[in-house]
């Protein structure tokens, strides 16, 4: 059985190719006839679903992953060509320039099977990633497109961004060594950040945000002090071209403080 929801997709593309295609080739030319002739739909369907288990068997036991998304032909679905440090390439691919910006490439297959990057631009068969890959990506390999404001893992699970468990930090200094960035935001979209936050010692958190060098900052819990041991969650929105980070009124032990992105914004 499909064991998540990028390969239960390919499945249902699949079978209802399956079932056109079949239905196409079986449905006979229509004569006249004084006797009514039985319609092919339930014949049509006990194919496809036959047709469908042999695809699932060699889909999730033979590894023919790759090949059943270059039969697939989807926009948003293919097999790598060729590759760089931070590029995939699909030949069999003709895309409107950056129709994909913003979105995120999901590595189905290969060494980099079930890691996720926000794509940058592309060209008609070219995606170009923010920052490089861990490795990279070797020809033959598959991979998934798609928005993030629209799949359900990324709603559900949400993108790690950063985290601190049971450390210190220092008063009014950022806690992140790195400003964080958005996966996801672009033109287009705009993000949602988590905060889950618990501090050992009361004090304010604020939210410091930085865009074209200029850096704002943005008191939470309408600036109210954060009780000691208590859990506190927020939301913010970021967009494209802004990186956050956060600061707290006082020096304390984040007992957990974890950022994570978590889809599309209001």
């Amino acid at each position: 059985m499909p064991e998540n929801e990028d390969e239960m997709e390919l499945c249902q593309i699949y079978r209802d190719r399956l079932r056109t295609e079949v239905l196409e080739k079986d449905s006979p030319v229509e004569e006249k006839s004084a006797i009514p002739k039985k319609k092919p739909e339930k014949k049509v369907e006990v194919k496809a679903e036959l047709e469908f288990d042999y695809l699932r068997e060699e889909l999730f036991f033979g590894n023919k992953l790759d090949e059943i998304i270059a039969l697939l032909d989807e926009e948003n679905l293919g097999v790598i060509t060729s590759s760089g440090s931070k590029t995939i390439s699909d030949s069999k691919k003709n895309w409107v320039p950056n129709q994909w910006k913003g979105t995120s490439l999901k590595f189905l297959t290969g060494v980099l099977d079930g890691e996720t990057y926000s794509v940058e631009s592309n060209t008609e068969n070219t995606i170009s990633i923010t920052g490089t890959f861990s490795a990279v990506p070797e020809r033959g390999a598959a991979y998934k497109l798609y928005s993030p404001s629209t799949d359900s893992s990324a709603k559900q699970l949400g993108l790690y961004k950063d985290s601190k468990f049971n450390e210190s930090v220092t008063a009014n200094t950022d806690i992140f060594s790195t400003a964080l960035s958005s996966s996801y935001a672009s033109s287009t979209y705009i993000s949602n950040f988590r905060i889950y936050a618990v501090f050992n010692a009361s004090g304010v958190l604020s939210v410091r945000r930085t865009q074209n060098g200029t850096t704002i900052e943005e008191k939470l819990n309408s600036g109210n002090t954060l009780s000691a041991d208590c859990t506190y969650v927020f939301d913010i929105v970021v967009e494209e071209g802004q990186t956050i980070n956060l600061r707290y009124s006082n020096n304390a032990t984040a007992l957990i403080l974890t950022v994570a992105e978590i889809g599309g914004g209001i």
